[in-house]
């Protein structure tokens, strides 16, 4: 970076947009063919950060934007830069406005119930009940077994899209949204399930004489 100092204030600020969907608010300082130089917020105080153009689709600035997306020709479908554009969009909208809060309480209960009813005894008649048994590789596979809620929540979202009437643009859109969404809901409902599994396990064990 050059040597010159500039007064933070007499910097406009503007903003980053990240192939991942993230947004940040940027002063940049100066660039190169591979690096951004700028001043990113953190706290109530403005420091020095450095980012790769490679993980950045644009800046904009004053409702100008600069982009560094460039179509790569040997990937198959590459998009424009207007698909880019709203595929991004679609990542940014999941990733802001998309809560997931829902699934982690289904992944929660699955994990729950699966490791309450691996603990249940059916073989032994004068002493069935709940914790009677010690968990299994049943409640251990309660993550994996609750892959299915995954797939449910993104059938779900698919019968709400008329799909005839999308254009490739809105295509792209979807095409962004739903990768944020399946991995929000992917994290939270491995977590809650995991969560609830651990819970049940952890009550057998002082529940154990």
């Amino acid at each position: 970076m050059s040597s010159r100092i500039l007064p933070i204030d007499s910097i406009d600020s503007g903003t980053l947009y990240f192939y991942n969907g993230d947004t940040v608010v940027f002063k940049l300082v100066e660039q190169n063919e591979w690096t951004l130089h700028g001043l990113k917020m953190k706290g109530n105080l403005w420091s020095l950060k450095n980012y790769a153009k490679e993980s950045i689709f644009k800046y904009t600035l004053n409702n100008k934007d600069q982009v560094f997306y460039t179509q790569k020709p040997f990937e198959k479908n590459p998009m424009t830069k207007t698909e880019m554009a709203n595929y991004i969009m679609g990542k940014k909208t999941a990733n802001y406005e998309y809560k997931a809060k829902g699934e982690f309480l289904k992944g929660f209960a699955f994990g729950i119930i699966l490791s309450m009813l691996d603990t249940y005894e059916f073989r032994n008649t004068y002493d069935k009940g709940f914790f009677k048994n010690s968990a299994s590789w049943l409640t251990i596979s309660s993550p994996f077994l609750s892959t299915p809620l995954i797939k449910l929540k993104l059938k779900q979202l698919n019968k709400t899209r008329d799909y005839l009437e999308v254009d490739n643009l809105e295509a792209c859109y979807f095409q962004g949204y739903d990768q944020i969404f399946m991995k929000k809901n992917t994290k939270s409902i491995l977590s809650g399930s995991i969560l609830g599994a651990s819970i049940i396990v952890a009550t057998k064990i002082l529940l154990s004489p």
